[in-house]
């Protein structure tokens, strides 16, 4: 077993990777922004949300199962990994002819007709990225073996290097004056990359045992089920909002709600990260200690209640300043309002990456599964009213599918708690939520009659206010934070390889 010093170096390093990665990423969208405008954004915000479904098909739910049983049995793992993945090789090939088939019968939207260029460049920028995210499904089978090692650490390596790939290549190719579909190949590369350095890692950690069985197999298949519903349908009610733009108004507008969601779901980076440390470790006290399993349980809303209010709100607040430093106001100004919608809905986004985490943690994912489809229904049923509407009287339709995403993730937030097992949450939780509320209400007066100074002095008074505030309130004590990590900490050895 590694000593504590090592694996605190070791979760150390993920939160560093992570930041470095969601970094890399952001300022990726950025130069596209800038350099291709909104309907270059629009065009990759399009072909990314398009083909994620794709990954989805391919992957079938086995992720977050494997993840699942490796914690509990980390000596399944080589075995687990090569059923899954000649699983993950046969839907590849179908989901990939499917999408060819797809975009060769699907018609030009009447909007776009008069500019057959763009949505042509737009089909052939589907195609790779689709390669990209089929490469990218076999990337996440191998991390689902090491979150499920609680080894997350190597989860980041090759995405570093695909990121700094794919990042420092496409600045270049932009400022040299190439296209979005150069950008498309520059995604397969870096998919690529990433691939081969997460195998090696692969292999010099974990003993493959190359023993296919129908039996296992089909057993993945089923267990799958639940955690593939869930995806498939929480992408849709995710995704649907940047395709059906794209049809019910033109690329360009969603350009606009892409840069938006875009910063929407890079601020989110903290919550999942801390949702990937904790997933194995749950799932693992779930049947080994229920009392430890309540207690971290409840420090870990504790922590995603003291990190969710300075984001929201700050997010609201310093929209307009975000989007005018990172992106032509000319091109981006109608992306303000998105921002602040997506913004206070982060509240809303963020309790449900935890409850989500925790309903699979304690084998509610058959049940959390119904939600999403709920999600995948309503979602685009309201865009269907919502997106005309604020497209006819305001000229953006990103709002209706901004309001659309809120109130599908509101209808979440309901179903979990209803969901989560009794007596999980204590009024100590709300009595936390209370102080921490109190202290975002207390930092956004503040940033507000700060607006006439820079956005980094903003940035500065507010947390000062904030952590102040928090501390002063005993939001979070340091025992607690402490309890949390400590737990984060007892790692199981790994049964193989040399983990």
């Amino acid at each position: 077993m590694h000593t504590a010093a090592s694996i605190t170096r070791n979760l150390a390093a993920m939160m560093a990777a992570q930041i470095v990665t969601f970094t890399l990423a952001f300022v990726l969208r950025v130069f596209i922004g800038r350099y291709l405008g909104d309907v270059g954004y629009g065009q990759l915000t399009t072909a990314l949300s398009f083909t994620t479904i794709l990954t989805l098909i391919v992957s079938f739910g086995t992720g977050s199962l494997l993840t699942k049983e490796v914690a509990r049995d980390k000596g399944r793992a080589g075995l687990l990994f090569i059923n899954a993945a000649v699983l993950r090789l046969l839907f590849g090939i179908v989901a990939y002819v499917v999408l060819i088939v797809v975009l060769l019968v699907i018609p030009i939207p009447e909007q776009e007709k008069g500019n057959s260029n763009s949505w042509y460049a737009l089909k052939q920028l589907i195609y790779l990225i689709g390669l990209y995210m089929v490469l990218s499904a076999f990337t996440g089978l191998i991390g689902s073996i090491f979150q499920g090692y609680e080894k997350m650490f190597y989860l980041s390596v090759g995405m570093i290097a695909e990121k700094i790939v794919t990042t420092a290549v496409s600045a270049c190719l932009l400022y040299t004056g190439h296209g979005i579909i150069t950008i498309g190949w520059v995604y397969v590369l870096g998919g690529t990359v990433n691939l081969v350095i997460s195998l090696v890692i692969l292999l010099r950690t974990t003993r493959l045992h190359f023993n296919f069985s129908l039996r296992l197999a089909l057993s993945l298949l089923r267990g799958g089920v639940p955690f593939y519903i869930w995806a498939v349908f929480g992408t849709i009610y995710e995704r649907i909002d940047a395709i059906m733009l794209s049809f019910l108004t033109s690329i360009a507008v969603t350009g606009w709600y892409g840069v938006a969601f875009g910063l929407y779901e890079t601020l989110g980076f903290l919550p999942a990260m801390l949702s990937t440390v904790l997933f194995p470790v749950l799932s693992r006290l779930f049947v080994s200690s229920p009392k430890s399993f309540q207690l971290t349980s409840q420090k870990a809303l504790d922590l995603f209640t003291l990190i969710t209010v300075p984001i929201a709100l700050g997010t609201f607040l310093l929209a307009p300043k975000i989007i005018a430093i990172l992106f032509p106001m000319e091109s981006f100004a109608n992306s303000i309002i998105l921002l602040r919608i997506l913004g206070l809905g982060q509240v809303l986004l963020f309790y449900n990456i935890l409850f989500g985490m925790l309903l699979m943690a304690v084998d509610k994912q058959r049940q959390w599964s119904y939600t999403a489809i709920a999600g995948a229904i309503i979602n685009p049923s309201l865009n269907l009213f919502l997106i005309p509407f604020f497209q006819n009287h305001f000229g953006n339709g990103g709002i209706g599918a901004a309001l659309a995403t809120e109130a599908v993730e509101l209808m979440i937030t309901l179903v979990a708690f209803h969901l989560l097992p009794p007596g999980l949450f204590t009024r100590s939780s709300l009595a936390v939520l209370l102080k921490v509320t109190l202290a975002g209400l207390a930092m956004a007066g503040v940033v507000w009659l700060a607006n006439g100074w820079s956005i980094l002095v903003q940035v500065a008074i507010g947390a000062a206010v904030y952590g102040g505030l928090c501390y002063a309130l005993s939001a979070v004590r340091r025992e607690e934070v402490a309890f949390v990590l400590s737990t984060l900490l007892k790692r199981q050895p790994v049964a193989e390889g040399g983990l």
